[in-house]
């Protein structure tokens, strides 16, 4: 069915800290009857220059368009932000658009960014929908102002990965979530999944005026790497565990030399898995996150463990 040009299409910005289970959470919400009725285009935002996220979409069916050279509300993809949702609106005329934005993310400005551009004949903030990672909420928020601008501005809360922490854990997050935002609906989820989502879409977006924080930007740098040599497990290992809080994500292909696996670094937690899709033997492709720390100190770190094992 095609959308009257006469309605704006509405977009929903999936927004959370790195590792805070958006991807999932957008799988989850794809097979909604919510989301099925309506004609959909994706929206996928990373930091670096490799786009890992959208590989892990389960449903092809949606028109899918990525921005993987910085964040969606950063001035440097603007521009391209906005050549793709005048593509998307002019073209498509979908009735909704999701993205799920960087982790790294600040949606302060983005309503003004929209008022200001033509984007605002053709578009409409459906609203800010926030995921929280319960298992590492609290360090990051300490330090993060992404994290706590995301919060702020959130329409709706989400707090994910609940089978990971206690019951006062639990009640902790609740208190610095509510100290930070205390009118959005808050929700709690496990593996991204919430027992009943039909009821977000009678949430109203709230436009907030000024900053949550005057503070400067987070110090934070993606890095993409891509390179045939097998990585020494021991030493990645090794290399995660020194560099600590200053690897804030990692996410990609690693060969450790058994085949490529799909590798996920959060809150200094290694993850691996199969691969996501074809990926040659000795092939890597990955992107970190850093946080504080010298772009010189991370090339030194890398160069270390990509030795033929």
């Amino acid at each position: 069915m095609k959308r009257s040009t006469e309605k704006k299409s509405e977009i929903v910005f999936l927004l959370g800290g790195l590792g805070a289970g958006k991807t999932t959470f957008l799988n989850r919400l794809l097979r909604t009857e919510q989301v099925r009725q309506q004609k959909v285009c994706l929206l996928i935002n990373e930091f670096g220059e490799i786009g890992v996220d959208g590989q892990l979409i389960e449903d092809s069916e949606f028109p899918l368009f990525e921005l993987n050279k910085g964040s969606l509300f950063c001035a440097c993809v603007r521009s391209d932000f906005v050549s793709v949702m005048s593509r998307i609106t002019a073209e498509l005329q979908p009735d909704l658009i999701i993205a799920e934005a960087t982790g790294m993310a600040e949606p302060r400005d983005l309503e003004d960014f929209i008022d200001a551009s033509d984007l605002r004949q053709a578009l409409q903030i459906r609203g800010h929908w926030t995921l929280i990672d319960s298992r590492h909420f609290i360090r990051q928020v300490a330090f993060l102002r992404a994290i706590r601008e995301q919060v702020y501005r959130a329409d709706i809360l989400i707090l994910n990965k609940l089978d990971l922490v206690s019951a006062k854990e639990v009640q902790q997050i609740k208190d610095v979530v509510r100290s930070i935002n205390a009118a959005a609906p808050l929700v709690e989820a496990r593996y991204g999944e919430v027992h009943d989502l039909s009821g977000f879409w009678r949430i109203e977006h709230r436009r907030l005026q000024g900053d949550c924080l005057q503070e400067p930007p987070d110090p934070v740098f993606s890095r993409s790497w891509r390179f045939d040599k097998c990585v020494n497990w021991e030493k990645f290992r090794q290399m995660v565990e020194k560099l600590g809080d200053h690897i804030l994500r990692l996410k990609g292909h690693i060969d450790f030399g058994f085949g490529p696996e799909f590798v996920e670094v959060v809150g200094g937690e290694i993850l691996r898995r199969p691969p996501v899709g074809s990926v040659a033997d000795g092939r890597c492709e990955f992107v970190t996150i850093h946080w504080r720390i010298r772009e010189s100190e991370i090339d030194a770190l890398f160069h270390e463990i990509t030795e033929s094992v």
